[in-house]
């Protein structure tokens, strides 16, 4: 059984804590093992995307101790990470640590009185297909023991003669679990980053990708192509956010049979209906949404937009699970700092499309404010990009005009209708209310598909440029849209 505890600064050792003298941003090399007790002082700021994936380390009759104060007199220090150039750390509000101590303390109280039950890692009838086929794909959650049969894996190739192997992964970290498991029959391994995996095209007779997801997703085709008997890996909330470019678009562009995936879905490293793993679900809302039942002949009128507040958000745990799930999407990659951002941070715009009590539709804007002119001079000559003004950066530097950054722009991050009601006209009544509520331009910056251009055309937008190449995650060209 495995809590987080919430506990005072004076509490927690000396030494070995996170946020103190360990440091966040290297959160990545401590994945893929397993620790005992974690202890993290937030004193600094509660980071969420290392508190989310170190939490998968702890391993089973462990906690997560966290210091996390109630209040910082000058603001969350982590708020300074994610704030967009030139906006002020006092508009934040609080309401992700708010809301986390409030999840906590149920949790606390009711631990006990939820009965684990055991699981059965790597259950041998379940997994035999997996260490069998020459080309499959191992889903799971983190401590769902994925290297652990990865390795198992690697040892059964080699002892039927498949030699030698390519071993991928992400960061160095990651592979220290597969080295360590198959520490005897490493003259047989070739451990590659990406990036030299394919420009070197090492003779194997078989690959293997740890963490696929963290991989751009033309970088992995490209191995899949040059090694056709591969097996890969992937953490389903992770890395960081990028599992849902791999669930979405990569996974369907492998083109493999539905046997040849595999889901791990109990624990390794902890019981099934673990408490810590309970809690991290709730607060990053990470469980599956189901869509509801809506009948034979669902109702989309009357249709009412009206704009939602963090503060709403924040105290309606129903609708703000509702809205965040659907949010998801609606873009390639989702990290659980996203909804500290959706909840703290100013200059936002939610609009919601509902009937009755379900909701149908939301669309995500964001502000960007004018620039003074000594930073837009060195944006235009490309020396600058300040944060959070995609759109005006864009503009100044592609048409040269200085005039982009003296006006706001509202951005469209992200506009989400609920599957069984698209194709409704919901998506263009959240645009038209914008359009009609919002004094400044609006602006937005999505991939490049012909369904795209169709639709923000549609919506009486003008394409302003068309990038021949994308450095995101998709891969794929993107197109810049604004309406006047």
């Amino acid at each position: 059984m495995r809590r987080l505890i919430l506990v005072s600064a004076a509490e927690l050792p000396s030494t070995g804590v996170f946020g103190r003298d360990i440091p966040l941003g290297g959160y990545h090399r401590h994945l893929g093992g397993t620790r005992g007790d974690l202890h993290y002082d937030a004193h600094r700021g509660l980071y969420p995307n290392a508190l989310a994936a170190l939490a998968g380390s702890v391993a089973d009759g462990y906690n997560l101790y966290l210091h996390l104060p109630t209040h910082y007199p000058g603001g969350d220090p982590d708020h300074l990470r994610l704030l967009d150039y030139g906006t002020a750390i006092h508009r934040c509000r609080a309401n992700f640590n708010t809301r986390l101590h409030r999840l906590a303390e149920p949790e606390a109280e009711g631990a006990s009185a939820v009965r684990e039950t055991a699981s059965f890692p790597l259950k041998e009838t379940l997994m035999e297909g997996f260490y069998r086929k020459n080309r499959c794909v191992l889903l799971g959650a983190r401590g769902r023991g994925k290297s652990h049969a990865l390795a198992k894996k690697i040892r059964r190739l080699i002892d039927n003669g498949h030699h030698p192997l390519l071993i991928v992964s992400p960061f160095r970290e990651n592979r220290g679990e597969i080295e360590r498991l198959t520490k005897n029959i490493q003259k047989y391994l070739n451990f590659l980053p990406p990036d030299a995996a394919c420009r070197k095209r090492v003779q194997a007779v078989h690959l293997i990708v740890d963490e696929a997801a963290a991989l751009p997703p033309a970088q992995l085709l490209q191995l899949t192509r040059t090694y056709p008997c591969y097996t890969l890996a992937t953490t389903t909330e992770g890395y960081e956010g990028s599992a849902n470019t791999f669930l979405t678009t990569t996974l369907a562009e492998l083109h493999l049979p539905a046997q040849a995936i595999q889901t791990l879905t109990t624990g390794k490293r902890f019981w099934e209906n673990d408490s810590l793993e309970r809690f991290i679900d709730r607060l990053f809302l990470t469980t599956k949404n189901e869509t509801p039942k809506v009948g034979q002949a669902p109702t989309f009128k009357p249709l009412k937009i009206r704009s939602l507040s963090p503060e709403e958000l924040a105290t309606d745990e129903a609708l703000l699970e509702r809205l965040w799930h659907l949010l998801r999407t609606a873009h390639y990659r989702n990290r659980p700092e996203d909804l500290k951002r959706l909840l703290d941070l100013p200059d936002q715009t939610l609009l919601t499309a509902t009937v009755g009590d379900r909701l149908l539709g939301v669309a995500h804007l964001l502000l960007e404010t004018p620039l003074p002119d000594a930073l837009v001079e060195k944006v235009i000559t490309g020396k600058r990009r300040p944060r959070g003004r995609l759109l005006m950066q864009q503009l100044l530097l592609h048409t040269q005009n200085p005039d982009w950054a003296a006006r706001a722009i509202y951005r469209i991050q992200r506009i989400a209708v609920a599957e069984y009601a698209r194709r409704q006209g919901i998506a263009t009544q959240l645009i038209d209310h914008a359009k009609s509520t919002l004094s400044d331009r609006i602006g937005t910056s999505f991939r490049h598909t012909s369904g795209s251009t169709a639709f923000w055309r549609a919506q009486g937008f003008t394409e302003i440029r068309r990038a021949s190449y994308s450095r995101s995650r998709h891969n794929a060209p993107t197109s810049l849209w604004l309406f006047h």
